[in-house]
Formats: structure tokens, C-alpha cells, sequence
């Protein structure tokens, strides 16, 4: 065996339709390396933020921790990853005002933020609901790292913008799209139309100087006078609409091959309903502890010197 890569195997035991006992063993060998830097430069953020969700998920079905503290030790994870890191970085680069990581972990503390303020592991059980947390935690148990990803922090787009869009295929569709926004209000164009696109829903939010054009591809008028807003609108475009055309093309190429198809839902800006948009902001201080990705990213840059320290 070469000296230069590790093996790991895992085997399953199961049962066949017919009733047959079977193994299967499945193999894989993995290259080492000598440098910690090496590790950090190679890291796949998509599948640690999978191995978190799903390490989450565990704890609370199986071991009955209770959330409160597992959510303390997801940060506290995050904390000692950084901080490695850091202590690994030449002396010149450690200036106590520069949160240090590496470019392959760069949105990880977005991953982290947007788990820690998804509805399946809110502390309390009344918000949304026990049968809504389950499902959401039997998803997330079962979910590739794409649609973890896509549940934790929905794609935020300015939908105004798309001229024109490529049908020929799902991917040249997606491909017309711009590119996506952060998840903050201050993304927002009141003369705008915005898709807000995750694993379970499409919200479209209208801001309140959107011009007739544009409400005639959302909601098939050009005002929105005698309209009632209270709750959300559904998209129905105007045929004639071309705008309107572009923007289906869009959400189907957003569901193909995909398990679930969401209803898309409408919000108008400075309404009741709007808020059901609003929380899904991540970047905001939406979900527990109103913590805003800045302010988050602050807390956990003081912990990991805090640490550092001790």
C-alpha cells in the first residue's frame, strides 16, 4: 500500500425484496498530505455544511440533546475550526482586527448562520412545529449537499434584469439568470421584481414602484389597485408578457428533476404578508437571536481571538 494515501471502508448490511442477506462493501483511498494548509485549501464547503446539518440532525433524533445546547456546540465547532487555522497562519498575517480563514471555508459562517436560523433546529418546539421540524430534519437527513445547501440559504435574484433567456436546456436557462444577491433587504429595489428561490419555496416580492410592465409578467395587471394583499398573490403572468414568459422558464428550469415542486407565492412590499419573504433573508436579523451576518460574523471573530487567548 502506498505510504501516501489512506483507505476507508464502510459495509451495509441489508436485505433484498427476495429476502437475501447481503453486504455491501464500498472502498475508497484518499491521498494524505503533511500540511494542516493543504487540508484547509482543499475543503469542500458544501459537504462540511452537509456533515453539520446531518451531525445536528443525529444528536437531536438519537440522543435526545437538547437543541439549545447543540446549537452552542455547532458555534463552538465552527470557533476551533477558525482558530486552528489561525494559530497555522505566519505571524505577520495575525492581526487581531482581520478574521482569518481560508477562501474554500469563505461562506461557511453563512452556511452556519442560515442552519442555525432554518425552523428545523429553533429552539422552540411551537415555532413552526414538531411536525414541521421532523420533516424538515428527515429531509435534511436524506439530502445531497446541493439541496442542504438550497434549504439553508435560498438564492436570492433580480428577475427585472432578465432580457433574455436561453430555453434550449434547464442549464443554459439557469445560466441567463444574474447573478445572485445577498440575502439582505438592502438588495432590494423598490422599483424591482425579486425571486427568492430555496429547496421548498419560490417567493417573488414586488417592491412597491414596480413599474406596469413588470406587474403584468407577475401577476397579469399593471396596477395593483383593488388587489388584495393580505395574504400571498399567486404568479399568474400576462400572456403577452414576455418578461412573464422568462421568469416561468426560470422556475420550471429551478424544479427540473427536483422531488418537490413549490407553489410559487407572490408578496407585495410594505404589506402584512411580506414578511414570509422577509424571514427568509438570512443576512438580516430574521430567526433567533437577531443576529445579522455581520453581527455573526463579529461574535465568532471575537470567540476564535477569545480562544486564542486561553
Amino acid at each position: 500500500r502506498d505510504r501516501y494515501m489512506g483507505y476507508v471502508q464502510s459495509a451495509l448490511l441489508y436485505t433484498t425484496p427476495s429476502s437475501e442477506r447481503r453486504i455491501r462493501v464500498i472502498t475508497i483511498c484518499l491521498p494524505v498530505v503533511n500540511s494542516l494548509q493543504d487540508v484547509y485549501d482543499h475543503v469542500d464547503v458544501l459537504a462540511t455544511t452537509n456533515l453539520f446539518a446531518k451531525s445536528v440532525v443525529s444528536q437531536v433524533l438519537q440522543h435526545k440533546v437538547e437543541l439549545v445546547s447543540i446549537r452552542e456546540k455547532l458555534q463552538q465547532q465552527c470557533v476551533d475550526i477558525f482558530r486552528q487555522y489561525r494559530v497555522n497562519c505566519p505571524q505577520n498575517a495575525k492581526q487581531a482586527s482581520v478574521f482569518l480563514f481560508p477562501d474554500s471555508l469563505r461562506h461557511f459562517p453563512l452556511y452556519l448562520l442560515g442552519l442555525l436560523k432554518n425552523y428545523a433546529f429553533r429552539p422552540s418546539m411551537s415555532e413552526p412545529g414538531s411536525d414541521i421540524k421532523g420533516f424538515l430534519m428527515e429531509i435534511i437527513t436524506t439530502a445531497n449537499d446541493h439541496n442542504v445547501a438550497r434549504l439553508l440559504l435560498p438564492r436570492l435574484y433580480a428577475v427585472h434584469q432578465l432580457a433574455k433567456v436561453d430555453v434550449t436546456s434547464p442549464q443554459a436557462t439557469l445560466a441567463s439568470l444574474p447573478p445572485s444577491l445577498p440575502l439582505t433587504v438592502q438588495s432590494l429595489s423598490n422599483q424591482g421584481v425579486y425571486l427568492l428561490d430555496g429547496l421548498f419555496v419560490q417567493f417573488i416580492w414586488i417592491g412597491t414602484a414596480a413599474s406596469a410592465e413588470l406587474l403584468n409578467a407577475v401577476i397579469g395587471r399593471p396596477t395593483l389597485e383593488g388587489v388584495s394583499t393580505d395574504g400571498p398573490l399567486a404568479f399568474s403572468p400576462a400572456p403577452t408578457s414576455q418578461l412573464g414568459t422568462n421568469i416561468q422558464s426560470v422556475l420550471n428550469a429551478l424544479t427540473h428533476n427536483s422531488f418537490l415542486a413549490p407553489q410559487v407565492s407572490v408578496f407585495v412590499q410594505n404589506t402584512s404578508s411580506e414578511q414570509a419573504f422577509l424571514s427568509m433573508l438570512m443576512e438580516d436579523a430574521s430567526g433567533v437571536g437577531g443576529l445579522t451576518y455581520h453581527s455573526f460574523i463579529t461574535h465568532l471573530h471575537n470567540q476564535v481571538l477569545a480562544s486564542k487567548a486561553t
